[in-house]
């Protein structure tokens, strides 16, 4: 939240270099959130399967 506070504060005082700076960080930001989110869900979605029953699942899906 801080990378989103800080781009509002410098949109405010409209400098393009600052702007832009401040939206490259707010990316970074949501990169590695939406990274943590998506292991999380993997994470879940595999609790509980053999790792054979894995294998098993993923050939059947790239047999065409």
């Amino acid at each position: 939240q801080s990378d989103m506070k800080n781009l509002e504060t410098v949109m405010a005082a409209n400098q393009p270099d600052d702007i832009r700076e401040a939206t490259e960080n707010l990316g970074k930001a949501s990169e590695v959130f939406a990274a943590r989110r998506m292991d999380r869900s993997i994470q879940k979605a595999l609790q509980g399967v053999s790792l054979s029953q894995l294998e098993s699942d993923v050939a059947e899906e790239s047999t065409p």
